[in-house]
């Protein structure tokens, strides 16, 4: 839908990324990380894996998964597949103690928690924990379709430690 201004404006998260492929698909968004090079990876690419892996993680018990992030390829993909499956993204950061890393998961009902392999030593968690790797090997066939979600519907909780230095978190809706 477009605004007075002719500048794109969008209700949902999945809205959003349904459309900015558009006319795209040959065009690269990303280079993965793969030595000094790195490998581009277009907006086709990018797409086809959303939705595999969307539909992976649709079919998954967590409801609330939780992720280290690191900015890669693999780390966006996982963010934007959590969101596009319904479930709620916890985003935590990567250098992150591990006491505060469990007191965030506790907070947020983490079910799963991701992470890459390079953060595997900082990572003891109560609830279940994969590789991101792992998780990207299990996918298959895209959706069907792109879902749609209610705008209230919570697509994110992102942590801060506030002002005074109470946990406090922000949840983010679809819209």
């Amino acid at each position: 839908m477009k605004s007075n201004k002719e500048q794109a404006t969008y209700s949902t998260v999945t809205e959003l990324l349904r459309h900015s492929f558009e006319g795209r698909e040959h065009l690269n968004v990303f280079v993965q990380e793969d030595g000094a090079d790195g490998i581009p990876v277009s907006f086709g690419q990018f797409k086809s894996d959303l939705l595999k892996l969307a539909k992976v993680i649709k079919n998954m018990d967590a409801k609330h998964i939780g992720i280290v992030c690191d900015l890669t390829y693999d780390c966006v993909l996982c963010m934007y597949s959590i969101v596009l499956a319904g479930k709620v993204l916890i985003p935590l950061e990567s250098d992150m103690k591990a006491e505060k890393l469990d007191t965030y998961i506790n907070k947020a009902d983490v079910d799963l928690l991701l992470y890459h392999e390079e953060h595997i030593d900082g990572i003891v968690s109560s609830c279940k924990t994969m590789l991101y790797s792992d998780l990207i090997e299990m996918k298959q066939d895209e959706l069907e379709e792109w879902p749609e979600w209610e705008e209230d519907r919570v697509a994110c909780i992102v942590f801060s430690s506030g002002t005074e230095g109470k946990i406090n978190g922000a949840v983010l809706a679809q819209k």
